[in-house]
């Protein structure tokens, strides 16, 4: 009776394990991630002729991505100096 409960016990109570969506999935706000994602996103629903060239979507994308990061250094920082954030 108890193994019986026991497997019973384990297929209710089972942890959640999430589906990664890929470029759809959540994604913390204003990350390089977000910024990769939404910009492949645009450009696959674009349909004109300049979003079909791949290396130019890529030229534009780099900086924006680099942009953020360096951003995201900056903030890190700030966080870091002594007097500012912290603790």
């Amino acid at each position: 009776m108890t193994k019986m409960f026991e497997l019973l016990t384990k297929l209710l109570y089972r942890p959640h394990t999430s589906i990664m969506l890929g470029r759809w999935g959540p994604k913390p706000p204003h990350s390089s991630k977000e910024v990769i994602s939404v910009f492949w996103a645009n450009s696959d629903h674009c349909g004109g002729l300049e979003c079909m060239d791949g290396q130019r979507n890529k030229d534009l994308l780099d900086p924006m991505v680099q942009n953020i990061k360096r951003q995201y250094d900056s903030r890190k920082t700030d966080e870091d100096a002594p007097g500012r954030g912290g603790r």
